[in-house]
């Protein structure tokens, strides 16, 4: 069985861009837990963000740039935490990967979601986004006390929903954008977005139960 996670950046980074070293090894005894494949990508997150807004470029490739170098980092922290190879992804990385790695961003314009999309894709695995909410809402929970939870969604209508919020711009908040959504309808991907809570993660992986937006 292989597995692929998309890690974000605000999972692992507090709110004042340090790492969450508590969570990351907790996740690290997680992933010891799961038989098979295991592929984590990572985001760029707080860091990211920050960089891009001290470089003072307004040029959306140059931004990206910034935002894949960040993200690498993060994956070659928590690479060494969790004891897994970081691969930088190319050509030659994508004919020779080992079991189980750890990667993020590739090229700009192209989301770390993304890049966890088509290694889902490639494998043939399901794909679980981690994130700081608890899936899908009709609005942000954060912002919104009416906001209503979706413990499914259709692909059409996310897709629908993500194009609405997906500004193509380095650190743009949206559950997906739009290339991973429809990487996951042409290959009927199985897609679960979750929180960072290991325990329902856990559950949902191995009894299928557990809060999540799950997206048909």
């Amino acid at each position: 069985m292989v597995y692929v996670f998309s890690l974000g950046g605000s999972v692992i980074l507090n709110e004042t861009g340090e790492y969450n070293n508590e969570y990351i090894i907790q996740f690290r005894h997680f992933l010891k837990n799961i038989e098979g494949r295991k592929i984590i990508v990572v985001g760029g997150g707080k860091k990211a963000r920050d960089r891009i807004s001290k470089s003072g470029t307004k040029n959306n490739f140059e931004n990206d740039v910034i935002g894949i170098k960040s993200a690498y980092e993060n994956a070659q922290y928590l690479s060494n935490i969790i004891g897994l190879p970081c691969i930088k992804m190319d050509m030659d990385a994508i004919e020779n990967l080992p079991e189980s790695f750890v990667t993020s961003g590739v090229f700009p314009g192209l989301t770390t979601d993304s890049v966890a999309v088509l290694l889902a894709e490639k494998f043939g695995a399901p794909f679980f986004n981690i994130t700081n909410v608890d899936g899908i809402f009709t609005k942000d929970p954060k912002k919104y006390k009416d906001a209503q939870f979706l413990k499914s969604v259709k692909i059409d209508h996310a897709i629908e929903i993500a194009s609405l919020a997906d500004k193509r711009k380095a650190g743009t908040h949206v559950f997906l954008d739009i290339f991973s959504l429809l990487m996951i309808k042409r290959s009927g991907i199985k897609t679960i977005i979750c929180s960072n809570n290991l325990e329902n993660l856990s559950n949902l992986i191995h009894n299928s139960k557990g809060k999540c937006t799950e997206i048909k």
